[in-house]
């Protein structure tokens, strides 16, 4: 199983740039991944800074097709991947974005919108003249002219894959059929810790594998994880910054059911009092950090949409986190955000601690 490392664009590009470097000296990582956030860092100036200073594959965890241009986000992944000798790549994870991206975007027909643009930009980096009116969402959704044709004048040389997010039943078919590859995370009901334990993960990589049937591909698919985990010495500095992630996820508890069926708010014993103060501070603006504030300890450790506190709090259940991956077969694991409140310090605990005792 490959390994590879996750970091936010929440950090100006000189410091990610700094702290990839230290991690792929101190750990054999097969790819650094970088999140998509249309409000901090621009992901694809990130990307090109790494190609051009780490000896590793590069790619997206992911980026999202309501802000990205699909005609520019090719050409950008197109002069990323020129960018890159010897066998590295760009991996390009696309997914339909979560709570950050809802104030923002209007996230219309998601299963559709991430259908029509993975296969629109494959079509784009294969070199092929596209018709515009072959999909008439993006069309319209970014105002493409009709009777009109797109193409890549210069394609990359390189395959660039595409991997699906998805965590839902018809997304999930979709990553199989159209998708390069699939990606979940550990903040979807079927991959956080309580959802492996039950075995929940098993029906998302049967319907991902229904996909693949209906697709009849025989090209390489990739099945990626992103764990998240957020470690320090510092207890309650580890558990402090792991709850800006954790309300991303808890925001979408009420709403969310495992596979599109069971509610997963009370399989999980949250109640409605408890999470809709965290979805009233986004809705107030208030963003990650304003919702972080009404996180609490316990949530952190109930969820398990994270694996957070000190190194010798976070080896037990990150490994067990690590046995579930392998047991389902896939083939990359992601070690994600948040990291930890001291990236350096974090990434010297990751390398040296978790992962040996995990890996």
């Amino acid at each position: 199983m490959q390994v590879g490392i996750q970091f936010w664009p929440w950090y100006r590009v000189g410091d990610v740039a700094e702290y990839a470097a230290m991690a792929t000296k101190k750990y054999d990582f097969d790819t650094v991944w970088l999140c998509d956030d249309l409000q901090y860092e621009n992901t694809a100036v990130i990307l090109t800074k790494l190609t051009l200073t780490l000896n590793n594959s590069v790619g997206t965890a992911v980026t999202h097709p309501y802000g990205r241009n699909p005609i520019d986000l090719a050409s950008s992944m197109s002069s990323i991947s020129d960018c890159l000798e010897g066998n590295r790549n760009v991996i390009m994870g696309i997914g339909t974005g979560g709570t950050v991206q809802d104030h923002i975007l209007h996230r219309m027909k998601p299963v559709r919108m991430v259908r029509e643009t993975t296969v629109f930009l494959k079509r784009l980096f294969s070199g092929e003249m596209v018709e515009i009116d072959e999909f008439p969402l993006l069309r319209d959704y970014w105002h493409f002219k009709g009777d009109r044709r797109a193409k890549l004048r210069l394609p990359p040389e390189k395959d660039i894959p595409i991997v699906v997010a998805a965590s839902g039943p018809a997304m999930l078919r979709t990553a199989g059929e159209v998708g390069d590859g699939w990606m979940i995370n550990q903040f979807c009901p079927a991959a956080c810790l309580p959802g492996l334990r039950r075995g929940i993960i098993e029906e998302a990589v049967r319907l991902v594998e229904q996909g693949r049937e209906r697709g009849r591909t025989e090209t390489p698919f990739k099945k990626i994880f992103v764990s998240h985990i957020s470690v320090s010495r510092d207890e309650r500095k580890a558990k402090d910054f792991a709850k800006r992630n954790l309300s991303y996820a808890l925001s979408r508890v009420l709403t969310a059911k495992y596979l599109g069926t069971i509610p997963v708010a009370p399989l999980l014993g949250f109640t409605q009092a408890q999470i809709e103060p965290i979805l009233d501070a986004y809705n107030a603006g208030l963003g990650v950090e304003g919702a972080a504030r009404r996180v609490t300890d316990d949530m952190v450790h109930q969820s398990g949409f994270l694996v957070a506190g000190t190194p010798q709090q976070c080896v037990d259940p990150y490994g067990e986190l690590v046995n579930h991956v392998r047991k389902q077969g896939f083939d990359h694991l992601i070690v994600g955000v948040p990291l930890g409140p001291d990236v350096p310090e974090a990434v010297q605990i990751i390398t040296e601690e978790i992962l040996p005792s995990a890996i």
